[in-house]
């Protein structure tokens, strides 16, 4: 996987939340969920999920970032929001 939406979307949807925090790319899961591999893929693409998990732009689309409220921005075009935490941000996907 190159491209770091389908990376980001491929954790997500196997329950393991990836964030940005002081400029390090984190990440939590259930024990076992994430294998050696997935590591590997984490390392190989660091720089480029925390890109994605930095930008008040769109990865997925290239549109500026709607700011919602104190902390929370939103794709007009997308389904992705953009979550301030205390020491970095989240990319989620609204339902």
């Amino acid at each position: 996987m190159s491209n770091s939406i389908e990376l980001f979307n491929d954790f997500s949807s196997r329950g393991i939340r990836l964030w940005a925090e002081s400029g390090k790319l984190k990440f939590k899961a259930e024990q076992g969920r994430l294998a050696d591999s997935d590591r590997v893929l984490l390392s190989n693409h660091k720089s480029e999920l925390l890109q994605l998990l930095t930008a008040k732009t769109c990865k997925r689309c290239g549109t500026p970032m709607q700011h919602i409220e104190a902390g929370y921005f939103s794709c007009p075009k997308c389904r992705y929001q953009l979550v301030e935490s205390n020491s970095g941000f989240w990319l989620s996907e609204t339902r």
